[in-house]
């Protein structure tokens, strides 16, 4: 009975807390800061009459006083009724309180300075979580609350989300207190775009709290996913899971009303005191699945490894070399200065959408997939990400993508990047087999990026696209046979048609990456001859040139798997020092 009645008085301090967030909110939204100017006293008096903003100011200095007296009371209970670890945090529970009023009165002695007013919101959100732990560690169903032996991801994951909250409430003490709160005065727009045209400090940390607030969202809905699926009967997961979700989204809501209403004094107060039950609902959560399952290593690991695998499914190393050669296309198209703006939602829309195609050609491919060694520790084939999974977050990533490209880029860049997407999951892949040459149709969509980027820097496709186009469509050839002769072995264990595999004696293999260098390597040359490039490019495609096809032409005379790793370095270094060149030798 003792004990519960600490874990009462306990609950009673946070909502008084929480309480004093709200008077703090109504001083900052009513712009009551310095209607009282001088600290501890208020006009030289301990009550002034309440008038004005002197009713705010004033009155959360009464309300923190409360706060004080409450938080004073409750740090010696806990020394005399609670275990030492309960007793530490409630010394400094005190200790924040004192420091939070010397703060306060430093904010007025020194006229808002900006500074301090948000070192004072952030101690306040940091007292009252700490207040809110010690609710629940006084609470008698804490330690009936039962351990499991396992590591879960949910421990990591829950106490990640608390960081990304307390990060996102800094950034919104940063921008009340710097005046940023209208900086963008739109929403969920900004300035008509998805991008705001121009950058200053208040616009940027308006627009960082903005997309960090999507950020924590998409955390409250992967936790609450998480536990509905696996702990859907441990009520004091689901429960803060549930809440916390709910907190998120009425948050987002009451933010674009506030910007809606221009920061008027209810919207922006309640913003703010939600803002603060949202981090309280999280920190029980993350005490909660700490308390459950043991925070070890094991259960970080599971929670990255699990991000990682996702990230594998991207192919990041295909699809960074996408995004280069869209780059390259926009800058080489694009006269004059670049639109910084237009070129990062391309170069976005592109990561997007080969993200997705990668994702989704694994999961049309993952029976193949587990007949490779090259590729049998892949997430789908593994079955540490089901079917479902991938093919969800492909999907999502190809229609996020399509949709950056039509509503940011261009319709063009969109229709090229949908034939992108069609040619190579249900063209090329289906063909893979079937016959060799679907590594020639398959050297189609792996060019088309460079007339995306193009046709997003110019709006049109000129000749200039189309040699771009055959530099990479010839020299995915060369490259691709030499991985195929490295691994060939693995692709005929998946019965893969591709032209090393129907071609045990290599003549053929070896004939033809010698004959599709040549052409790239000619190709290569255009750039000067039609003055798109100068001579300092002219130079360094000769000489990488000369080097790609020697080796090539070793190729086809010795046919060895030492000639063909050869082969595949000489063509990984060719095709991104002929872009560098053709992009700085731009004429």
């Amino acid at each position: 009975m003792k004990t519960a009645w600490v874990h009462r008085y306990a609950v009673f301090t946070a909502c008084a807390t929480l309480f004093l967030i709200v008077a703090g909110g109504l001083v900052t939204s009513t712009g009551s800061g310095l209607a009282v100017p001088d600290w501890p006293l208020s006009y030289g008096q301990w009550f002034p009459p309440m008038v004005g903003g002197i009713f705010y100011e004033h009155g959360h200095r009464m309300v923190a006083a409360g706060v004080g007296f409450f938080t004073v009371l409750l740090a010696f209970w806990l020394a005399w009724k609670e275990r030492r670890s309960v007793r530490t945090l409630g010394w400094i529970a005190l200790a924040a309180v004192i420091l939070q009023g010397v703060l306060g009165g430093l904010t007025v002695l020194f006229l808002l300075p900006a500074p301090i007013s948000v070192g004072h919101a952030c101690l306040g959100q940091t007292f009252f979580c700490i207040v809110v732990a010690i609710a629940v560690l006084t609470s008698p169903r804490w330690k009936s609350l039962s351990r499991e032996n396992e590591s879960a991801a949910i421990s990591a994951l829950s106490i990640m989300t608390a960081s990304a909250i307390y990060l996102q409430l800094i950034l919104g003490a940063v921008m009340r207190h710097i005046q940023a709160g209208l900086a963008i005065p739109d929403f969920p727009l900004s300035f008509g775009h998805l991008l705001p045209p121009q950058f200053d400090l208040p616009i940027a940390i308006h627009f960082a709290h903005r997309v960090w607030g999507a950020v924590v969202f998409l955390l409250a809905l992967l936790i609450f996913v998480h536990v509905k699926r696996r702990y859907s009967g441990v009520r004091s997961l689901i429960l803060p899971a549930s809440i916390l979700l709910a907190l998120t989204a009425a948050q987002i809501i009451l933010g674009g009303i506030t910007i809606w209403m221009e920061k008027a004094a209810i919207p922006a107060t309640a913003h703010v005191a939600t803002g603060a039950s949202i981090l309280a609902t999280a920190v029980v959560l993350a005490m909660t699945a700490v308390r459950r399952f043991a925070l070890r290593r094991a259960s970080w690991r599971q929670l990255f490894s699990s991000g990682h695998d996702y990230y594998i499914l991207t192919k990041p190393r295909v699809t960074f070399l996408v995004c280069v050669t869209t780059s390259v296309g926009y800058y080489l198209a694009s006269s004059g200065s670049m639109h910084a703006g237009h070129f990062i939602w391309t170069v976005a829309a592109t990561a997007l959408a080969s993200a997705g195609a990668g994702t989704l050609n694994q999961v049309l491919e993952r029976r193949i997939d587990g007949l490779m060694k090259r590729t049998a520790g892949r997430p789908l084939p593994t079955g540490r990400l089901s079917m479902v999974q991938g093919a969800g977050f492909g999907i999502a990533l190809c229609v996020l993508g399509l949709s950056l490209y039509y509503t940011q880029v261009s319709s063009k860049a969109a229709v090229l990047a949908a034939i992108t997407l069609v040619s190579y999951l249900f063209v090329y892949t289906p063909l893979k087999p079937v016959t060799q040459l679907c590594t020639i149709i398959g050297a189609i969509p792996g060019a088309i990026p460079a007339l995306i980027g193009w046709v997003a820097g110019s709006g049109s496709l000129s000749i200039g696209a189309w040699i771009l186009f055959g530099i990479l469509f010839f020299w995915q050839l060369p490259h691709f046979f030499s991985i195929a002769w490295l691994y060939r072995d693995d692709y005929a264990r998946a019965k893969l048609a591709v032209l090393p595999v129907v071609d045990p004696s290599g003549q053929r293999t070896a004939r033809q990456t010698l004959l599709f260098s040549i052409a790239t390597v000619t190709i290569a040359l255009l750039p000067t001859w039609l003055g798109l490039s100068g001579l300092i490019y002219l130079a360094g495609a000769s000489i990488l040139g000369v080097i790609f096809f020697s080796h090539c032409l070793v190729l086809a005379r010795e046919r060895s798997v030492a000639c063909a790793r050869r082969v595949l370095i000489s063509s990984v270094v060719y095709l991104p020092f002929l872009l560098a060149l053709m992009a700085a030798d731009k004429q």
